[in-house]
């Protein structure tokens, strides 16, 4: 005689199995899919994604060269109690205080010629037009080389600070008060609540 009971006691127990070991295959396999996608997006998500993200940041730079128009990269350095900038394109390097060889007769503005790496070439101290004396060396004190395309020439600063990206149309005339003798100043423009005076290289 057939154990009806037994027979559903077996049978429900079989099902258990069956529905435990399929749930149990299910979240295994569903979750490390999963964390998988989201550790490690696959190829082609990637693929796809990094297109559209350089081009919102072309479309970002664009927007800011619109908005604020041309800009140019300025070297921000200080001689007395003013601080100047010259455009980056015009400087080759800048030096520690170098050993400076005295010309004999030369114009005050002329400190000297020092050789570097074998070209020879003057030392100038600019402020000499601007109405700023150049305090006394310290190890602060740095030598700016400026290429153009006439020559190559040395300026002494006090202080080389950083580089400053300025949009061309905020700069301003210099105001009368500011001393030019030589026609160096391009403009200016506003920086640490002070005038930042902006030079032209190709005047050096």
């Amino acid at each position: 005689m057939v154990n009806i009971a037994e027979l559903r006691k077996k049978k429900k127990k079989k099902e258990e199995e069956i529905k435990k070991d399929g749930s149990r295959d299910f979240v295994e396999i569903g979750k490390s899919e999963e964390v998988q996608k989201m550790e490690k997006p696959s190829p082609e998500i990637k693929e796809k994604e990094l297109p559209l993200k350089e081009e919102k940041t072309l479309l970002i730079k664009k927007e800011i060269k619109t908005d604020e128009g041309e800009r140019e990269l300025f070297l921000i350095f200080n001689i007395g109690n003013e601080i100047y900038g010259l455009q980056i394109d015009y400087v080759q390097e800048i030096i520690p205080l170098y050993p400076i060889t005295l010309v004999p007769n030369a114009p005050p503005e002329c400190l000297g010629i020092i050789s570097l790496r074998g070209i020879v070439f003057p030392v100038l101290n600019i402020g000499t037009f601007l109405g700023q004396n150049l305090n006394e060396e310290t190890e602060d004190t740095r030598l700016i080389v400026l290429r153009t395309q006439e020559d190559v020439v040395c300026i002494m600063v006090d202080r080389v600070h950083q580089t400053l990206s300025i949009p061309l149309k905020n700069i301003e005339p210099p105001p009368a008060t500011v001393k030019d003798e030589k026609g160096l100043i391009m403009g200016v423009y506003p920086y640490k609540k002070k005038l930042l005076i902006l030079l032209k290289a190709e005047q050096i």
